[in-house]
């Protein structure tokens, strides 16, 4: 007979209030781009502050996982526990570049060329260099200027044409 054992309850929390902590859940995806140390930044009542990774927990669960991260400088003085906040993190140098939202094009070109669409509503064949990537989007190298239009959906059915017309 296999003996149960009951389950872990919590039966106490002790928090110290006298500084802050933020628990932050992020995307495995940056999970090489986190260091302690690294900074982020966040908007609460119209100021904004500052925020240093304390101590990274790296066990991931539903994608993410979750980081402390502690004050830097002055501190809201309303904030509530269990309060969600929008933490921007400084993961590298701001760029100006040009994105590509990510689409089904990817699997059927590798990212070497995309259609693009003109005024008159006709997609030609333009080869690309793409660079960085996050969830969203493809940094273009080469390729495209601001303002271009491409189509990001699927390619197979276009069956390798050179020139689309679209109706």
């Amino acid at each position: 007979m296999e003996r149960l054992k009951p389950k872990a309850k919590t039966l106490a929390q002790i928090d110290d209030i006298s500084d802050y902590k933020i628990r932050a859940r992020i995307g495995e995806y940056y999970g090489n781009r986190l260091f302690e140390g690294l900074k982020g930044r966040f908007l609460f009542d119209g100021k904004t502050y500052t925020l240093v990774v304390k101590k990274i927990y790296p066990e991931v669960k539903d994608g993410e996982f979750q980081a402390d991260m502690v004050f830097e400088g002055d501190k809201p003085t309303n904030i509530k526990r269990g309060q969600t906040l929008q933490i921007k993190l400084e993961l590298g140098q701001t760029s100006q570049a040009i994105l590509l939202p990510r689409g089904s094009f990817f699997q059927d070109t590798g990212g070497a060329w995309v259609y693009v669409v003109d005024a008159n509503r006709v997609a030609t064949k333009r080869d690309v260099k793409l660079g960085r990537q996050n969830p969203n989007h493809y940094e273009v190298l080469e390729g495209l200027q601001p303002g271009d239009k491409v189509i990001t959906s699927k390619y197979s059915g276009f069956n390798n044409a050179d020139e689309i017309v679209i109706k």
